[in-house]
């Protein structure tokens, strides 16, 4: 591991720190840092960086050709034509108060917004965000019009209490570890342990690249 890899991981682990949009970067890069295919020779989901939606905000043309280019050099892109792929958009919303996933299946043309206090049930706003971005790939990458339903990993997601105002950063990046793995195998997180215990879940994951074993006698919510 990096001094900058240990650093990162060091300061992620730390008690309730709010998650910043560089440290979901840095998750992004160790997710791909094996390359952008699974053992078995498939796709595995295309994480987009942070900034993207902040930058589609305040600049959508050019968002949208960066976007273009990096699916280009992904080799995602043929005679100008979106592949089809899962694609994993963390936006940062109200005021960068709060972070959702924004999931976008290519393949079935659906998008779906998924808010860590209520993940079945998106709000006014967060379907306001998955619009905004399902109607950009659309009109951007000529594409049919997006339709609004709900992956079925959906129902197995974790759940951020409504007290807890500074962790939906670390439940959206296990969501997005989520669409890594099996929608059977993530049932194994639903035992609800600590926002501590899934910090040191999600570091082992990614250095290991698989789904850690804990006992539920770990569990100390």
């Amino acid at each position: 591991i990096t001094d900058p890899t240990a650093s990162f991981f060091q300061s992620f682990q730390a008690g309730d720190n709010w998650i910043e949009g560089n440290q979901i970067e840095m998750i992004r890069a160790l997710l791909y840092d094996d390359g952008f295919f699974m053992e078995n020779g498939e796709l595995k989901p295309i994480m987009i960086t942070p900034s993207f939606y902040t930058l589609l905000c305040s600049d959508s043309f050019d968002a949208c050709s960066w976007l273009k280019s990096c699916f280009r050099n992904l080799n995602l892109l043929i005679e100008e034509q979106l592949l089809p792929c899962t694609l994993l958009i963390p936006a940062n919303i109200g005021d960068n108060s709060h972070w959702i996933l924004i999931h976008v299946d290519i393949d079935r043309m659906t998008y779906f917004p998924i808010n860590p206090y209520h993940p079945i049930t998106p709000n006014i706003i967060d379907k306001e965000v998955g619009e905004k971005i399902a109607s950009y790939f659309s009109s951007y990458f000529n594409i049919e019009k997006l339709k609004y339903e709900a992956p079925q990993i959906v129902r197995h997601l974790l759940i951020q209490h409504t007290n807890d105002t500074s962790n939906c950063g670390v439940y959206v990046i296990i969501y997005i570890l989520a669409f890594f793995e099996r929608p059977m195998e993530i049932k194994e997180l639903i035992p609800k342990f600590s926002i501590q215990t899934y910090r040191l879940i999600i570091t082992a994951w990614l250095l290991t690249k698989t789904i850690p074993q804990i006992s539920h006698k770990t569990n100390t919510t």
